[in-house]
């Protein structure tokens, strides 16, 4: 199955809701679930001696749907609140605020959907 995801607003701003749409093409009765969220994630890259290592820590997520019923997969819309106390989203090379639309399907004897949108996200003007 193939997932075509539509958000309104690019770029989003902190504060405000974004609302999603999609819509499924293709074999999309394997699918067992469907999982559609919103993630934020902090990610810092530093040496430590002539390693590079980057850590990575999940800071939000937000499911926006989440279903089994195979006849709901197809088509659908819903929102998200993007909380206005969380920091947008950053890139200074070595540190990094990613934003992302996350879809997730459970395909039994196939591969897995695991899917990520980047979306960025700025601050409240």
């Amino acid at each position: 199955p193939r997932i075509t995801v539509t958000v309104n607003a690019h770029p989003a701003h902190s504060g405000d809701s974004l609302k999603l749409s999609w819509r499924m093409a293709g074999l999309s009765n394997r699918l067992q679930m469907l999982t559609i969220a919103i993630e934020a994630e902090e990610s810092a890259t530093y040496r430590q001696g002539t390693n590079t290592h980057t850590d990575t820590a999940l800071f939000y997520r937000y499911i926006v749907y989440q279903t089994s019923s195979r006849l709901e997969m197809h088509t659908g819309s819903g929102a998200c609140p993007i909380p206005a106390h969380l920091p947008p989203s950053f890139d200074s090379g070595n540190n990094k605020i990613n934003w992302r639309v996350r879809v997730l399907g459970d395909i039994p004897w196939w591969p897995d959907i695991d899917d990520s949108y980047v979306i960025q996200v700025h601050p409240k003007a």
